[in-house]
Order: C-alpha cells, then sequence, then structure tokens
C-alpha cells in the first residue's frame, strides 16, 4: 500500500477525541430535531491585517446567544475562527435542555490542525471536543482587584459590547468566556 493511501486511511479512522478536563457529563449535541432551533451562522472570524479581532461581529453573536439563553429558545450558532499558524477550528454552540430537562449550552468544536508526527504541511489531523455550560453569566469587561470578573444581573439590560459571558461547568467553574 502507498504511503498516501496508509496516510489517508489513518485519518479517516481516527477517533473522535475530547478534552477530559473540558467533559462535564456532555451528550454529543444536538439532542433535539436540530431543524427546530434558531440558527446564526456560520460566522467567520477572520483577523484584519493589522491584527484586530472584528469586535462588533463578535458583539452581535454574544447578544444573541444570551438572548436565546436567557428564553430559554433552542439555538444553534455556529463560529469559524483560524489560529495564528492559518488552523481553522469550527465552533458550534447549542442552546438546549439535557437529557434530564437542564438547559445548557453544549459546545461541540472541531478542528483541522496540523499533524507533526509527519513532515508533510499538508497532512491535517481532524479532531472534536465537547463541553457543556449548565450556567451562562453576564460579567463586566474589567476585572476587580482580586482579578475576578463582576456579575451582571439578569434583570439589567446591557448591549453585548459592555459585558462578556461566562460559560459555567455544572460545579459552578468558569471553563469558557465569550
Amino acid at each position: 500500500m502507498n504511503i498516501l493511501l496508509s496516510v489517508f486511511l489513518q485519518f479517516l479512522f481516527l477517533p473522535f477525541q475530547s478534552n477530559p478536563n473540558m467533559m462535564t457529563r456532555v451528550s454529543h449535541p444536538p439532542l433535539h430535531d436540530v431543524d427546530a432551533y434558531d440558527k446564526a451562522g456560520p460566522y467567520e472570524i477572520i483577523r484584519r491585517p493589522d491584527a484586530a479581532i472584528p469586535l462588533d461581529q463578535i458583539d452581535k453573536m454574544r447578544g444573541w446567544l444570551w438572548a436565546h439563553w436567557t428564553e430559554r429558545r433552542l439555538a444553534l450558532l455556529i463560529v469559524i475562527r483560524y489560529s495564528v499558524e492559518g488552523d481553522r477550528s469550527t465552533y458550534y454552540y447549542y442552546i438546549e435542555p439535557d437529557e434530564d430537562g437542564r438547559w445548557r449550552t453544549a459546545v461541540k468544536l472541531e478542528r483541522l490542525e496540523y499533524n507533526y508526527k509527519y513532515k508533510d504541511p499538508d497532512c491535517k489531523r481532524y479532531r472534536e471536543q465537547y463541553s457543556a455550560a449548565y450556567s451562562l453569566v453576564r460579567t463586566e469587561l474589567e476585572t476587580d482587584e482580586a482579578g475576578n470578573h463582576k456579575a451582571i444581573p439578569t434583570d439589567q439590560t446591557r448591549p453585548p459590547a459592555t459585558y462578556l459571558l461566562s460559560f459555567k461547568d455544572e460545579n459552578g467553574k468558569e471553563i469558557a468566556t465569550f
């Protein structure tokens, strides 16, 4: 068997991989008929030539996620980002109830990464990771003296550019911000 076919078969049959440090009883989303979900995206986040990130686009996505979370509406947001090296990552944010009926934001991350095992720059490795947040909290952009972000009351109306979203696992530990 030639080397190219061998590498292709290894890539094809790589098992789906998850980061155990991010896992928190995650069932692979979506758990419901995706046709019933409100959908947004895919939004492609591309750094500008001055290395700036398009904050207006991120603010729009942040507001969309927060609105669907607070209204407990099935939702799917798709975001495509690129690493500094140019590797593409696609994030799928599912706002949905889990098997027990508890609302969560389940995140599926798909990546094509450079495979350092081989010297071929065109040889990529596919990875999937899953995580879930059972709490979504708006926080101030700036931290306090202790380095913590102060939570914003849910009844306070604010434009998305004035807060971050903090994703917290079942134990209340922050696993990501948006």
